[in-house]
């Protein structure tokens, strides 16, 4: 799977953050403003995709047919690097929007022992990789369960 995702922005401005990165090679450069103080990070990374809006790729991932994928982030909250993997689950049909929908469910965790703690879960449809449903918690233990689901097409 080719890289994705090169240069990102961004910006919270309850936090007092402006942040940019850019991928060179096996290196991704943060610089910016966070938290009010001035930053400037490079964190060395190995040949793995670096996907920082990382729900964008994963219809690629499914149409794909791989099993598994790791990828880089940068976490925003803390500026720490960390390996994400993301697991085709399953084929199965949903019900969306009153229509049964042939769909690849996926599974997003860390790769390392957290994994047993946090996941996520996408649903994408499986004839072209369309995200159509999202199940997870964003945010610290307690925090209710997200779901996020397509409601129409253009």
């Amino acid at each position: 799977m080719k890289r994705c995702h090169e240069y990102w922005e961004y910006h919270n401005q309850e936090q007092d953050t402006e942040l940019t990165a850019e991928r060179s090679n096996d290196s991704i450069t943060v610089r910016g403003r966070f938290e009010g103080k001035e930053v400037k990070k490079e964190f060395k990374i190995d040949h793995r995709p670096w996907f920082q809006a990382w729900r964008l790729p994963f219809g690629q991932f499914v149409l794909s047919g791989e099993a598994k994928l790791e990828f880089w982030i940068v976490r925003p909250n803390d500026l720490k690097e960390c390996i994400m993997v993301v697991l085709r689950e399953k084929e199965e049909t949903i019900r969306l929007n009153g229509e049964n929908i042939e769909a690849v469910k996926v599974k997003v965790t860390l790769n390392n022992w957290m994994s047993k703690f946090w996941s996520v879960n996408y649903w994408l449809r499986k004839s072209d990789g369309t995200f159509l449903r999202y199940e997870g918690v964003s945010g610290p233990p307690g925090t209710p369960v997200t779901i996020m689901e397509l409601k129409c097409e253009i």
